[in-house]
């Protein structure tokens, strides 16, 4: 077998995009991990204020890998519009019906998984007794970046990018791979249940052209997971007034 290792520039889109995704996961990883910022915050914000600022500087440190990071080289090095990377605004009143069917399915599954023991441990992931109308509007709106800016990674990026080189398919599987194991981390139930997931988000991403449903959908995910096992735990409570 006689390989070569000279460059073509047809390389370029699929090893900017897989290298962009790569680039982004490991540094948001590298950054919320580390025990010296950690440290720092709570330094600066004190234990219980620290709860707060840490996990939305998680947030933010994902917005800022994500998508604004990977958009600005993007839209530097390469001749595409935001719609090629399913940023546009076509196809809404169906995006919306598939977000509002698998949304409603999402929530009955997760009135119950979410609060289960193993669950209620890792979320919500702001680790505070109390909590305020202020702080569910201010978490809120951090799980809303955040997912805006990781879905157009995985199934704007990532995907969208990658069917004009591999194809539908091999796109597909290259984002649920990735996408998986970027769950691992989270424990064995949530890197499996990426697959099924990730693939059903790849389709309908497909299917409309735009990233819209997965944002939406994973918004639900998320928020409800939160407030499902904030009001199963025994130790965090809302306040009423």
């Amino acid at each position: 077998m006689n390989l070569s290792l000279a460059w073509d520039k047809e390389f370029l889109e699929p090893v900017l995009f897989i290298g962009l995704t790569l680039f982004g996961l490991l540094g948001y990883w590298l950054t919320i991990t580390s025990e010296y910022l950690k440290q720092r915050f709570i330094k600066k914000f004190g234990e219980e204020e620290s709860k707060v600022k840490w996990i939305m500087f998680w947030r933010y440190a994902g917005f800022f890998y994500f998508a604004l990071v990977p958009s600005v080289v993007i839209f530097t090095v390469l001749p595409y519009s935001p719609a090629y990377y399913g940023l546009s605004f076509i196809n809404i009143p169906e995006s919306l019906l598939w977000s509002l069917g698998l949304g409603l399915v999402i929530l009955l599954m997760q009135n119950k998984s979410a609060r289960k023991p193993d669950n209620t441990v890792q979320y919500p992931q702001i680790r505070i007794n109390e909590w305020t109308r202020g702080l569910i509007i201010k978490n809120s709106f951090g799980w809303i970046i955040y997912l805006l800016a990781y879905e157009f990674i995985y199934r704007g990026i990532l995907l969208f990018g990658l069917i004009g080189p591999f194809g539908v398919w091999p796109a597909i599987m290259v984002n649920t791979i990735i996408y998986s194991l970027a769950h691992i981390p989270k424990g064995n139930r949530e890197a499996v249940a990426a697959i099924p997931f990730g693939i059903i988000l790849c389709i309908l991403t497909i299917k409309t052209g735009t990233i819209w449903i997965s944002v939406l959908v994973h918004i639900v995910l998320a928020l409800s997971n939160d407030y499902f096992a904030l009001a199963a735990s025994s130790t965090m409570k809302v306040k009423r007034k």
